[in-house]
């Protein structure tokens, strides 16, 4: 596929089933190609390439969830042509739980990550508003942007309108109307992540028909990473036995 949209990380573009990875705020495929190996051939494994980053840094980046939801579904659509799944941490997984909730026919199973359920109230401040220096503060306390990054000022002159568009579609962020999922989830979350404490990965429970998981790892808000062996040898194990394939 040359969709500009997607980028294959893994798997055979013949396999039975896909997973779509959604990017956190500011993230590309880069912190994801790690996780290739870990899957085996059999899912096709898709990342989401939104505007803004890697090869497509000359597009301005989407600060309104709606807008790009809008064109993010007339590109998956063609896609869905098998049975598939939805993987996102942080602002990814508002964006996967959006789409799956748009999608038809919907996945076999969503997978979130790092975010609390859509209509939890945040717990943390807004940070793509504030001036340059509290914006990269803001940035190093997350986490998650390179550090080689954050302390080269040209490279933050290059970074930081991808960045901040991103704050601003994660943090302006409401779910949108709908019906509930119908598709199983399984929740992760971190131990130490202020971004969403255990209630606020429990509510997502509210929001499907179907059964949920949740599961807690040890660390920030980045926990994904340390544990991402863990977490790709079950998520892979899961969308199977739900695709059935």
């Amino acid at each position: 596929m040359s969709d500009p949209w997607f980028e294959r990380l893994g798997g055979d573009a013949n396999a039975p089933m896909r997973l779509f990875i959604f990017p956190f705020a500011g993230g590309g495929s880069a912190p994801y190609r790690a996780w290739a190996p870990l899957f085996p051939s059999d899912i096709d494994l898709q990342f989401v390439m939104l505007p803004g980053r890697e090869r497509r840094f000359r597009e301005a980046a989407h600060v309104s969830a709606p807008a790009l939801l809008g064109e993010l579904e007339d590109a998956i659509t063609p896609l869905l042509d098998r049975p598939y799944g939805f993987f996102g941490h942080s602002m990814g997984a508002s964006l996967a739980y959006e789409m799956a909730r748009r999608t038809r026919p919907g996945p076999c199973h969503l997978f979130v990550s790092g975010r609390r359920a859509p209509g939890r109230p945040r717990r943390t401040p807004r940070i793509y508003h504030l001036p340059d220096a509290a914006f990269h503060d803001a940035l190093r306390q997350l986490g998650g942007t390179p550090p080689q990054i954050l302390n080269d000022p040209e490279m933050m002159r290059f970074f930081a309108p991808v960045l901040r568009a991103d704050f601003e579609l994660s943090d302006t962020y409401s779910p949108l109307p709908g019906a509930p999922l119908a598709c199983p989830l399984s929740v992760f979350g971190g131990t130490a992540d202020p971004e969403a404490e255990k209630e606020d990965l429990e509510a997502w429970r509210d929001l499907t028909q179907s059964d949920v998981d949740l599961q807690i790892f040890e660390g920030n808000h980045f926990f994904l990473f340390p544990h991402r062996a863990g977490m790709a040898a079950q998520i892979g194990a899961t969308l199977k036995r739900a695709c059935r394939v």
